[in-house]
């Protein structure tokens, strides 16, 4: 597989270093000249120390043949560039951006870049799942949707607490989307608003003030904490 990457701080340098390890053909592109020849002397000589933002530097590296192009500069407009030359310019098949600034993601998403990776995104999933900042935890996103996994506390004596959890399978015939409701049973039905106004509550009296996600969705329920589908707002 030929890979290009472009952007040679550490995310770039370590990327390409492992790549190589694996035994990929890559080329990485700094256009830092001192840079350039530093990860060079490191890694051996598939470095190009030209600015990847340009597509003339872009098909000398390669990028007509790659199978992919992994944009991993410190800067979003740099990165969201070098993904749309190289899917529409290029035509390459899959294209990698990091995204520093989550606020961006719906755009590169909406320019058509495959994948995102967000640093600060991953980050603060992580601390949420420790400290929460809102009633309603992000635990997850669904690839390719709105939608989200999340955990909310259930109040005392709730009628959700120590019920068996539902399978994934049917827990999903009960999520809304932007579009609509899907049709499920009444049983399942009821049981997701029960769950979510059970979330509600919590959030409303915990949290005065504090904007918290829709839990719209089926909970699925295990000791003191629902489980919930839930769209990103």
């Amino acid at each position: 597989m030929f890979v290009l990457v472009v952007g040679g701080g550490k995310v770039g340098y370590y990327l390409a270093k492992e790549l190589v390890e694996s035994g990929h053909e890559v080329v990485l592109m700094e256009k830092d000249h001192a840079r350039a020849d530093q990860i060079a002397d490191e890694i051996g000589s598939i470095v190009i120390a030209h600015d990847g933002c340009e597509g003339k530097y872009l098909a000398e590296a390669g990028a007509n043949r790659a199978d992919i192009v992994a944009a991993v500069t410190g800067d979003d407009e740099d990165n969201l560039v070098i993904c749309q030359m190289a899917k529409h310019h290029f035509d390459v098949p899959r294209t990698i951006a990091r995204v520093n600034n989550p606020k961006n993601e719906e755009l590169f998403k909406h320019l058509g870049v495959d994948e995102l990776i967000s640093p600060t995104r991953m980050i603060l999933g992580s601390i949420e799942q420790d400290i929460p900042v809102h009633e309603l935890l992000h635990l997850g996103s669904l690839g390719g949707s709105d939608l989200e996994l999340i955990e909310a506390p259930l109040l005392p004596g709730s009628s959700r607490s120590r019920r068996a959890v539902r399978s994934s399978r049917s827990s999903a015939r009960d999520v809304r989307s932007r579009s609509g409701r899907t049709r499920s049973s009444p049983k399942a039905t009821r049981s997701s608003r029960s769950a979510a106004r059970s979330a509600r509550r919590r959030s409303t009296a915990s949290s005065s003030g504090t904007p918290s996600r829709s839990a719209d969705a089926l909970a699925v329920c295990g000791r003191g904490v629902a489980f919930a589908l839930a769209e990103r707002t």
